[in-house]
């Protein structure tokens, strides 16, 4: 059962629905408390210590914005959802024009599924990322407009899998940022361990990958293969020592990991287009003037 409000005031127009539930829904579904549409020329705000419930707002125009229990402030622009913790102290509102549909919503056990999603402050999403919730939010209140009976179900259903839409999103950046955290390992153990006769095997076991993985992994993200990586690092090296000391070209070579002078000079050679002889030559040249 829906029972409609309406407020229209000169700077406002506010249409809400508020729902009531059956026990099952309460007991076993995730339920809808209340929808509306909001239209406001000024600035709008709510500030209130809790309301049982989350808040999706979908931002159609204007501009958005929400401060959690912790004091940050996270803004939207026209185009954006955002989910809010109604459970804690929670501040929102808008600045100047705007419209945007909304929906407080609970039950369920999302508690969970609405933390894993907001986790780090993910409280702002960008429209290609929920195209389910604004089909939700839009159709829900056209439903309550047109007195349409929705089944609790299927309502139930319907905010499910628009959440999970955004947990398959979620789940993409965090498979993005353990990938980047995996080629990041890669390259600290070849920092500290450059010098010493290491392997493609040696780093896959520090970065607690599989070798195969590890090298296709580093490729995609950095462009280069982990032994190309490390052997630049041992160049790079090998350019600051001939740069900065006069210490032999063999001792260098063995210095920063190479198991021969004559596969130091060759390497360098490709990296630097002249040998490591005139590298010094011309950069104790250019030192001098």
């Amino acid at each position: 059962m829906k029972q409609k409000q309406l407020f229209d005031s000169k700077e406002n127009k506010h249409i809400l629905y508020n729902f009531t539930n059956s026990k099952s829904a309460y007991d076993y579904l995730i339920y809808i408390i209340s929808c509306g549409f909001f239209v406001t020329d000024s600035t709008f705000i709510t500030d209130r210590e809790s309301f049982d419930s989350y808040l999706a707002v979908y931002l159609q125009e204007g501009e958005f914005y929400y401060i959690d229990d912790d004091d940050n402030i996270f803004r939207a622009n026209a185009g954006s959802l955002i989910l809010i913790n109604c459970y804690k102290h929670h501040c929102y509102g808008t600045v100047g024009q705007s419209k945007f549909y909304w929906m407080h919503f609970a039950g369920g056990g999302i508690e969970r599924i609405f933390e894993y999603i907001t986790a780090d402050g993910h409280y702002v999403f960008k429209e290609n990322e929920f195209c389910q919730f604004k089909e939700l939010l839009i159709s829900t209140f056209d439903a309550c407009t047109q007195n349409f009976v929705m089944s609790e179900t299927r309502i139930s259903s319907k905010i499910y899998s628009a959440m999970c839409e955004l947990i398959e999103d979620t789940a993409k950046n965090d498979y993005t940022n353990y990938n980047n955290m995996v080629v990041s390992s890669v390259l600290d153990y070849i920092s500290v361990n450059y010098k010493n006769d290491i392997t493609t095997a040696d780093m896959a076991r520090h970065a607690q990958v599989s070798q195969s993985y590890m090298t296709r992994l580093f490729r995609e993200i950095s462009g280069q293969s982990p032994y190309a990586a490390l052997k630049n690092y041992r160049l790079r090296h090998a350019s600051e020592l001939l740069a900065e000391t006069s210490r032999p070209i063999k001792d260098i070579a063995f210095e920063v990991g190479f198991n021969s002078e004559s596969n130091f000079i060759f390497a360098f050679k490709n990296y630097a287009g002249i040998s490591p002889g005139k590298y010094r030559e011309n950069k104790q040249k250019n030192s001098a003037v």
